[in-house]
This record gives structure tokens, sequence and C-alpha cells, in this order.
């Protein structure tokens, strides 16, 4: 059976995890476990220092061996002080936790003109919340759709020259209008999860309620954009939407990613497809939500039943531009060249272009103070937006950068990598325009700029799957510069 707890077993088990992941901050450790870490390591030490001498012939190998079983009779005691020390940290956390006047605190800060919420930073709410979210994804059995599989699944299906009706759609404000009383119904009615998840997130929903601003967002609507448990939250309340959409006449293929919707109609006859996407809203406004208006520029009804020569289409979906295209189609046949061209969307152009273009502001500003140092974290910054790299925290070694980020394009087909070719060309630009150290510097710059222009390529990055490596801080640096929470 599921263990749902709050206890100091589970809290041990949430540290492991989060250490592992580099999750944890310094101060979350107790002194004394910080302490038998460093004595630990100076133990090993001294067991590879006594190593070299029974090598060189300084003490024999019995002598070694005896130094090295009492060493390591002292590591293995230290370790099971640095669990008791843990065990007696996650004992008291749990403690509090459990305690009836334990609540979660929210903190509101503004993000691209959105309100974003934070809970509180106390080590008690760190460990509840991933104890929570453990309980709500178990037990509802929810997740996130994943991206790449939905991107290559419409890239196969866009491949075809089966007549469709596509429809690519948001939802409006998706986080701040989910219904609280029917998602609350739909916690309330599971069985499996426990009384004090119920408890908790109906208290963090309270909380949001207090904290939201009521003139601009509807009471009793949404969940706190930024807190881990709202991705599960709204998934859960979208998995009946889902579903009535999917069960909709003609639908071949349906994703949602967050409120990102994509959808494909394939009816047996070639008809208009005019009344899909009324369809479509009509399950999204029973449920309270609202679709993107047909206007809106995030709203893309493409009609591909009836094709006619010339047909040339754009759809952005997931930082992708998919184009279909139909050439010499003769009237009531199947096109005699249909093509599909798959590029960065503007907007992904847009996110690099913003990101060369800080990172060499930063090394202006930095390189009055340190020059080597400003110029180590702009390279630090090329070699992340041009190469690849595995996320540290990852436990499945989940790979990103401009190719693992962008694979879907195609480097056979001719123009499949211009977008890489032009961002190529923009960053040749910020070189010889935006490359403006502190002007007191004496050293050659056009070494650098060549040095710059020989070692940073999207297309090249992309092509070699050329790779690099960083340590968490330098990661942390990036994020930092680009004011950015992913990489």
């Amino acid at each position: 059976m599921l263990d749902q707890s709050f206890s100091a077993e589970n809290f041990r088990n949430i540290f492991h995890i989060e250490n592992r992941k580099g999750n944890l901050k310094k101060e979350m450790f107790p002194a004394k476990y910080i302490d038998l870490i460093k004595e630990i390591k100076s133990l090993k030490a001294e067991i590879k220092e006594k190593s070299r001498e029974r090598k060189d012939g300084t003490i024999t190998k019995e002598e070694y061996q005896s130094i090295k079983d009492e060493k390591n009779s002292k590591i293995k005691e230290c370790k099971k002080k640095k669990d008791d020390v843990l065990y007696e940290q996650v004992k008291e956390i749990s403690a509090n936790v459990n305690n009836d006047s334990f609540r979660f605190t929210i903190n509101v800060e503004e993000r691209d003109g959105k309100p974003v919420y934070q809970l509180g930073d106390s080590i008690e709410v760190f460990y509840a919340i991933k104890q929570l979210q453990y309980n709500i994804r178990k037990t509802f059995k929810v997740k996130q759709a994943d991206r790449y599989s939905i991107l290559k699944q419409i890239k196969l299906l866009l491949s075809d020259n089966f007549p469709k009706y596509i429809i690519r759609t948001d939802i409006k404000s998706f986080y701040e209008s989910i219904p609280q009383v029917g998602l609350l119904e739909k916690i309330e009615q599971n069985t499996l999860l426990n009384y004090q998840s119920k408890k908790f997130i109906a208290g963090i929903i309270e909380e949001y309620e207090a904290k939201k601003d009521p003139r601009e967002f509807e009471a009793k609507k949404g969940v706190p954009r930024g807190i881990g448990i709202s991705a599960y939250l709204a998934e859960l309340y979208m998995r009946d939407i889902d579903n009535k959409i999917k069960s909709l006449e003609n639908v071949t293929f349906y994703a949602r990613y967050v409120d990102d919707i994509f959808i494909i109609f394939t009816p047996n006859t070639k008809s208009s497809g005019t009344n899909y996407f009324e369809k479509v809203n009509k399950i999204i406004t029973s449920s309270g939500l609202e679709l993107k208006p047909e206007t809106d520029a995030k709203t893309q009804l493409v009609d591909m039943l009836n094709k006619i020569e010339g047909f040339n289409s754009s759809i952005n979906y997931l930082g992708y531009k998919f184009n279909p295209q139909c050439i010499k189609l003769k009237a009531d046949e199947n096109p005699i060249d249909y093509r599909l061209s798959v590029n960065l969307s503007d907007n992904k152009i847009d996110k690099y272009k913003s990101r060369i273009k800080l990172s060499f502001d930063t090394y202006n500003k930095e390189s009055k103070y340190d020059e080597r140092r400003a110029r180590k974290i702009l390279f630090d910054c090329l070699r992340m937006l041009t190469g690849n790299t595995n996320l540290i925290n990852s436990k499945n070694g989940v790979k990103v950068g401009v190719y693992f980020s962008n694979s879907l394009l195609d480097k056979e087909k001719k123009d499949g990598l211009k977008d890489l070719k032009s961002l190529d060309g923009f960053l040749t630009r910020m070189v010889y325009s935006n490359l403006l150290p502190y002007a007191e510097l004496l050293f050659d710059i056009e070494k650098l700029r060549n040095q710059i222009k020989q070692s940073f390529s999207f297309q090249k990055g992309f092509e070699e799957k050329r790779f690099h490596k960083f340590k968490i801080k330098e990661l942390k640096t990036l994020k930092k510069i680009w004011a950015d929470e992913t990489i």
C-alpha cells in the first residue's frame, strides 16, 4: 500500500532523492551532518595517502591493510552517525508538519507581467510540498505530456498527404481559470488520497484566494502559478476534458501540453471543417474554461480538406513552425507534390537572439572588474547556446541543447537548417557590434572576435552534436544572466 504519510521515513527518502539531484541548499543540512561528511572525506584521503606509501615501499602491505581496516571502521561509524543526525532532523521536521498549526504560506511576485506564486522557504514547507506532490502524482496517476513525443507525432502526421483539418489553440489564462469547486470535488471523490493531503491542497487554494488580486482574477477560480502541485492539479482537472475532445468524431490526433492544444481531424469525406472549432470550444467552455478566439494569433485553423495548388500554411507549436505545402494539385486528385518543412518558431529564434545579446551585455559590464572571469562566463553562455549537455539533476540523463532541443529540424533537406545558419549570422554581427569590453583594457579584441567566430556555431553544434560539461554553479550563473528558470 502507498505510504502517503508526512513521516520522518518519507522525509528521509526525499532528502536522499533531492540531494542526488543537487536540489538541497547548504543551510538545509544539519551542521553535524556536514562535519561528518568532512570527516569521512578526510578518512578516505588518509587511506589514499597510505596506499601511495604502500606502493612506494614506505609502509608494508600488512601495515597498509591494518590502517585501511581501522579507517574504514571509522568511516562506517561516521556514516551511522550521519544517518542518525539526519533522522533526528527529519523527525523534528515531520513533527512540525503534522502539527495542527502548520500552514502553507504563499508569497507573490510578478514575472513577464503575470503574478507568480511561491511557497514560504522554510525547511518544513520544502519536505511537505515534495511529499504532497508525490501523493497527488501516485494516487491520481497524473503527469505532463511528453513534449518531444507530441512534436514527433505531429511531424509524422503532417508529412502525409491525407486531407485533414487542424486546430492549434490554447486555453486563455489557464492556471488562473481552473474552477476551484470542480477541482476540489474531483480531489474529494478520490478515495485513495489521504485526508491530510486533501487538507493541505484545500489550504493552499484557500491561501491563494487570499493572496491573489481580486481586481484582476475571478473569485473561486485558479491554482497558483509557480507552485509545484499546480501543474498536477491542472492536469487532473483537464483529464475528463481531454477525453471528451479525443472522443469527438473524426479526431485522429489530440495533444495538449499545459495550455497549448493541437488537434487533427480526418473525416472520411472532403467537407468543410468550419464547425470543428465550435465543437471543441463548447467542451472547453462547458468546463468553465475559455479558448483563445479564432481571431487571436495563437489560434490557427488550417483547412487541408480540399487542397488546391499553391496551398502554403504555417503552424506554430511548442517552439517549431510546421509548413505544409501543396504544389501542382489537380482538381479532385491527391497532390503531385506535397511537402512539409519544419523550422524554428519566431518566438524561439527571438529567445536565442535575446540570450546572445544578454550574454554580450554581461561580458561588457563585467569586463571592467575581471576580464578573464567575464570572458569565461561569455564562453560558457555561448557553449550552452551553440552546444549540448546532459542535465546534471536529471535522473534519466536528459540531454538538452541546440541539437536535442531542435532535433525535428531536417539537415538532409534543403534549407532544413536555415534558422541555425541565420543565428550564426546574427552571432557574427553581434561579435562586431556588441562586443564592447571596458575601454581601458589593453588586449587584441580582433583575436577575441576570431576566437568566438571559430569556436561557436549553431549549425555545427547541431550537425556535430557538440557536447560540453557544466558545473551546477555555472548553470546557475547562466540562468541568472538569462533571467530564466529553464536552460
